[in-house]
């Protein structure tokens, strides 16, 4: 099975993205809204990356975070922020995010980041966790 990329966010903009980037790469890409639905996905193994936006109320992502890295804790999160979220950074870090981003964020450097992770990992991607 595919290495997943798995996007959490309120909109499709950076899922559609993604998407698109890596269209014939052996990658599946995931869109989840919920932490429900994103925790769901991670349960299921094989995680290349998540790409995360923290959103308007940053302690529900934050807690996500926190649970991705304890059930995965090898699979690199990415957190994106909006302008005013920067002072959240070493939390999100401390809680084992592997980037923190915030606006204004540039789609091609975000897909260049996510490229980067998913060619670094390699073939150690493959987690056995269940």
């Amino acid at each position: 099975s595919m290495p997943q990329v798995v996007v959490h966010e309120s909109g499709r903009r950076w899922f559609e993205l993604m998407r698109e980037r890596q269209a014939g790469h052996p990658v599946r890409v995931r869109h989840c809204t919920t932490n429900r639905d994103t925790l769901d996905v991670v349960r299921q193994g094989r995680i290349g990356t998540v790409l995360l936006e923290l959103g308007p109320s940053p302690l529900v992502s934050l807690e996500l975070i926190d649970c991705i890295c304890s059930l995965v804790p090898d699979a690199p999160v990415v957190a994106l922020g909006r302008s005013d979220q920067w002072s959240l950074e070493m939390t999100v870090r401390e809680l084992g995010a592997a980037e923190f981003l915030c606006e204004p964020l540039f789609p091609g450097d975000v897909l260049n980041l996510i490229e980067w992770i998913l060619r670094f990992r390699g073939s150690n991607w493959i987690t056995n966790f269940l």
